[in-house]
């Protein structure tokens, strides 16, 4: 189940709607998440540009979550909430992979050649400077990482 996260300036925000997709890991079906993001954003009049700030840093943490978070090849839940709140749109994604809070990855050293960058890390960098907002917590076992973008 997902957890309604809301930092304190958004308690007062009402959810106009939400959607909830459900992926697994080995069949990631991205273009579904793309699609329904895309008519929830529609529907709410949310602009083009924070509609795909959000999808493609969705992308990127769903992408983050398949190819890193798990020891196994096992089939994973990789649950995705978006909701449009007034001015605002919020992903919640949580997993049961290895814990990892994307606050605190280091960022990467972007002044340094392609051949001296170490792999990873541009992804979670993405995500931070596409969205106002990122929380993250473990519940029960499961990460939860909500991201907000905001718009006027």
């Amino acid at each position: 189940m997902l957890g309604r996260h809301m930092g304190s300036r958004d308690r007062d925000r009402v959810e106009l709607e939400s959607m909830d997709v459900r992926l697994t890991n080995g069949h990631v079906d991205l273009p579904r998440l793309v699609r329904g993001v895309d008519e929830l954003c529609a529907r709410h009049q949310v602009p083009p540009a924070i509609a795909s700030s959000l999808n493609l840093a969705l992308e990127e943490a769903v992408s983050n979550v398949v190819h890193h978070g798990y020891d196994d090849a096992a089939p994973h839940q990789i649950d995705v909430r978006v909701s449009v709140v007034e001015g605002m749109i919020r992903a919640e994604v949580v997993d049961d992979g290895r814990p990892f809070d994307p606050r605190e990855a280091t960022p990467p050293d972007l002044a340094a050649g392609i051949e001296e960058r170490p792999i990873g890390g541009l992804g979670v960098w993405l995500i931070k400077r596409l969205m106002d907002e990122i929380e993250y917590q473990m519940v029960g076992g499961r990460n939860h990482l909500t991201l907000s973008k905001r718009w006027p």
